[in-house]
């Protein structure tokens, strides 16, 4: 009987790279690249105005699509692997 656990395990370098340059240019899409230092800029809330840091936001937004690229990769490679879709518990 299969098990889930026989079928964990972490592409390699290589294969990583060739699921990675399968879909490079819609990543390379996701990135936002700043233009010029931190730039502030204020946002009117009904607390008052607040002022943001726009260097730490496309920081974030970056960090969300490095992860989501990530993610991808995993699943694509876990779905190329051929992962049998039968119950394995009842």
């Amino acid at each position: 009987m299969e098990h889930y656990i026989d079928y964990a395990e972490y592409p390699t370098a290589e294969v990583w790279n060739t699921l990675y340059d399968m879909k490079k240019e819609a990543f390379v899409r996701f990135k936002l690249f700043e233009e010029a230092g931190n730039r502030t800029y204020l946002i009117n809330t009904r607390e008052g105005i607040i002022a943001s840091n726009l260097s730490f936001w496309i920081n974030e937004h970056n960090n969300k699509a490095f992860d989501l690229i990530n993610n991808y990769v995993l699943l694509r490679y876990y779905y190329d692997k051929g992962i049998p879709d039968t119950e394995w518990v009842i």
